[in-house]
């Protein structure tokens, strides 16, 4: 599995998921899992080309640069903006030198999830490959 991010073979990485579950502790098979459900259900829904479209965007620094919508010193002041400003679900922001993009949850409420940088996702590549 050592092509581009946003050109996996679905089935491959599935049996890679699968692989990597036997030898793992129940809690990691139980992340591994819900992965593997996720896929699933990404295929299903027809939206496996929507993923992949973000993973050639979360891929390419070059794609990521400007987007974020303000730039907050820390945490604190970033939830505070969120609440106040209530702003639409994928507005990307900056705190502490990190993106993290807002989500509304199926309750309505907005969170701040990180969204990860070319060097994250290829540094966790890389240990996986070993």
């Amino acid at each position: 599995m050592t092509k581009q991010l946003d050109d996996f073979d679905f089935e491959a990485t599935c049996r890679a998921i699968e692989g990597v579950a036997e030898q793992a502790s129940s809690d990691s098979q139980a992340a591994l899992k819900i992965a593997a459900y996720a896929l699933h259900f990404l295929s299903s829904t027809e939206q496996l080309p929507v993923f992949q479209e973000y993973l050639r965007d979360v891929t390419e620094p070059a794609n990521r640069a400007g987007r974020a919508a303000q730039d907050f010193v820390g945490m604190a002041e970033a939830t505070g903006w969120l609440t106040e400003s209530r702003p639409t679900s994928g507005t990307q922001v900056k705190i502490s030198g990190k993106l993290y993009e807002v989500w509304k949850d199926a309750m309505g409420k907005l969170h701040l999830i990180p969204y990860p940088s070319a060097e994250d996702l290829q540094e966790s590549i890389e240990s996986s490959d070993s």
